[in-house]
This record gives C-alpha cells, structure tokens and sequence, in this order.
C-alpha cells in the first residue's frame, strides 16, 4: 500500500516511517449494498461467553444469504483504506473476538461461508 499526502503544514517536510505498520485485521460489518450507498447491519446474533483464562469470547454471526446484495467490509489498523468484498453467493459470515479478564475485546478473525 502507498500512502500519499497532499501538503504539510509550514515548517514540516513529508516523510516515510520505516519499519511500515502492520494493518492487522480490526473491523469488520456487513453493508446492505455498495459501500458508497447502503448502510451497514446489524449482525442477526450474537454469543458472549468466558473462556478459561477468566475473559470473555463473543460470536457476531450475519445470515448474509437474506440480504439482496450484502458487502462484507474489512477495516485495519493505521490506515483509512478498507477491503470491500460483495457478497453473493455467501450464507453467512462471522466474527470471533476476545478479551483477558477486565480487557477489551479484540477481533481474532472474520470469515464469511
């Protein structure tokens, strides 16, 4: 990915952070359509439970084969850009997330059948 800035503010010059960020995986929904027109769903259920270490894992599951043109929607961390994928075809689509105990929850992963 190439990333470009139109202009600096006065007496700052454009440069190239090295070593690159990594875009880990971090957002995920589905839209109702084209990104540009529709507006995302909600997911159709939801499943919060504790997993061993005492923190929580949580199931968002979308029934994706009743939507007329669904689009998955993949964001990313440092960075604006997301990955827009239509959905025809696909049943279903779901995010798994956890946390420690008395953490935040964070994406694991994101798959769509």
């Amino acid at each position: 990915m190439e990333q470009t800035l139109s202009a600096a503010p006065d007496g700052f010059r454009v440069a190239v952070d090295r070593p690159y960020h990594k875009h880990k995986l971090d957002g995920f929904r589905v839209h109702l359509g084209p990104l540009e027109t529709a507006d995302a769903t909600r997911y159709d259920n939801s499943v919060t439970t504790k997993n061993k270490g005492g923190g929580l894992t949580e199931t968002l599951t979308w029934n994706v084969s009743r939507y007329e043109e669904p689009y998955a929607v993949c964001s990313y961390t440092a960075t604006t850009l997301v990955l827009v994928r239509p959905l025809k075809g696909y049943s279903s689509c779901e995010v798994k997330s956890t946390s420690a105990p008395s953490g935040l929850l964070r994406m694991q992963f994101a798959s769509c059948r």
